[in-house]
């Protein structure tokens, strides 16, 4: 059948590529990485779908005091890195970079 050697040389054969190959990820993983640190990550508020939420019989304090708590969450996010865009002008976007 197969020798000794011929098994081993097999083997060490398959293990370098093993380790070519998880050398080869992780450099693709750190570019990614790299790349995505570049990216300014986004946030979409939509003021007008939570105003909607609201009780149409709601007083006219609380639809101020929600509004200036979102003017505060858009200051907050801008502050910190975030591109913060109105939910209006958005013709679409996945559901997870909406605040609710």
């Amino acid at each position: 059948m197969f020798t000794e050697t011929f098994k081993l040389k097999w083997a060490l054969w398959l293990a370098s590529f093993g380790c070519l190959s998880g050398f080869t990820t992780l450099v693709e993983l750190q570019h990614l990485e790299a790349r995505l640190t570049l990216m300014t990550p986004i946030v979409v508020i939509d003021r007008a779908a939570i105003l909607k939420g609201l009780p149409v019989s709601g007083d006219t304090e609380e639809r101020e005091r929600v509004t200036l708590n979102l003017k505060e969450l858009a200051a907050r996010y801008a502050k910190e890195g975030f591109l913060v865009m109105d939910g209006g002008w958005v013709l679409g976007a996945p559901e997870d970079v909406y605040v609710h």
